[in-house]
């Protein structure tokens, strides 16, 4: 039988399009791999992005920033400018990401995902949200869905005046921000890769629009999301929403606790002189929201994990419970401030304020903004039925 170089010339140096690794033949569990007995061809993908595209099955692998700031430095001198694309629902990452692009070349950014908030805020709501809160270029910013089929026609429009002629622009963004998803748009071309599972891009991949610009893609940034190491394909799949995010509002008193499945939860130490505070919680649909007396938390989760606490999965929670630190860390919040859990969702305090403690794996750092979603502009009443 001939051997990879002789059978495969043609790929030798090149990288899967699904992907954007080296393709390899050696290593079987590794990204890359391409089995000796396939026939090179223009489809030919690696076997990790095979079984993603033709059989839904994810596969983790290896994912570093460093590594990639490195990568990125080089790629961001050979481009005319960048495309940025945010998820809106986890915008803290967003900072660090312009830091990347710089001010020195044009940068559009694509706040995605904007069905997630369509609920209570427009899309003329949300790019004006970004630019007032990041200092966005307010005719480089654009709210929309890349599930939006209609969402091509005036991200192209955009580029094409940005980036006039055959222009190079890097895309930057957050793991399973929808780079991938936008760029397969554009380009017209779906071999590359597309899942609900963070760090799907693992390589660099060049595309090329009917237009005539070239699109460069690489991995998104971990940032801020504490969960990549720690859970498995599936419980990182439902912690990104697929459709909506599921809000939910609630009321708590000092001694009780507000878990968000087995990710963490917050316990109300005090509520100052009202003795209560009113929040609501906005989180991916798949994660269960339960409120419960304080210190019944592990009890609760140790006892129905896998069936009322569906999130995370057993083993995944039998794997972090050692993490769960405590006493957790003291913070306090007040009315028109969200509490964030990074790339899980937020709380928001409605009425009142609060010292909470919070019980998160080691590496999850909840930080306190102001509101993303003013409910009382957005006129909704969030329904009493409990979940």
């Amino acid at each position: 039988m001939a051997d990879w170089s002789e059978k495969h010339s043609n790929l030798e140096g090149k990288r899967c399009p699904g992907c954007g690794v080296p393709f390899q033949s050696e290593k079987e569990d590794q990204p890359g791999y391409v089995p000796p007995a396939v026939e090179e061809g223009e489809k030919v993908v690696c076997r990790r992005c095979f079984g993603l595209i033709h059989y839904g099955i994810l596969s983790k692998a290896p994912l570093g920033d460093e590594s990639l700031f490195r990568a990125l430095k080089s790629a961001s001198a050979r481009v005319d400018g960048f495309l940025i694309v945010c998820d809106v629902s986890d915008p803290e990452t967003l900072p660090r990401v312009l830091d990347v692009a710089g001010n020195e070349k044009p940068v559009l950014t694509v706040l995605n995902k904007a069905d997630l908030l369509l609920r209570w805020m427009t899309p003329a709501q949300i790019e004006a949200h970004f630019v007032r809160r990041f200092g966005l270029h307010p005719g480089l910013t654009i709210a929309l869905s890349a599930r939006d089929g209609h969402c091509a026609k005036p991200l192209r429009e955009l580029l094409q005046r940005t980036f006039p002629g055959e222009k190079a622009v890097l895309a930057l963004g957050a793991t399973n921000a929808g780079k991938s998803t936008l760029l397969s748009i554009l380009s017209e071309d779906r071999r590359l890769s597309v899942s609900r599972l963070p760090g799907t891009t693992l390589g660099e991949v060049t595309l090329r629009t009917p237009w005539g610009l070239t699109l460069l893609d690489y991995p998104g940034f971990k940032l801020s999301n504490p969960f990549l190491a720690q859970l498995c394909p599936q419980c990182l799949v439902a912690a990104v929403p697929r459709k909506r995010l599921f809000a939910k509002g609630f009321e708590l008193h000092p001694g009780m606790s507000y878990m968000f499945g087995g990710l963490g939860w917050i316990r109300v130490l005090d509520c100052g002189s009202r003795g209560w505070v009113k929040m609501n919680a906005f989180v991916p649909e798949d994660i269960p929201l339960h409120r419960t007396k304080a210190g019944k938390e592990r009890e609760l989760l140790d006892r129905h994990s896998g069936d009322l606490f569906r999130f995370p999965c057993r083993a995944c929670w039998d794997a972090l419970k050692a993490d769960m630190k405590e006493p957790g860390f003291s913070i306090r919040v007040a009315e028109g401030e969200d509490l964030v859990f990074p790339a899980l969702g937020w709380v928001s305090v409605q009425t009142g304020e609060a010292e909470l403690e919070v019980v998160a794996p080691e590496g999850c750092a909840p930080l306190v903004r102001s509101w993303l979603v003013d409910l009382r502009k957005a006129g909704h009443r969030f329904p009493r039925k409990r979940r």
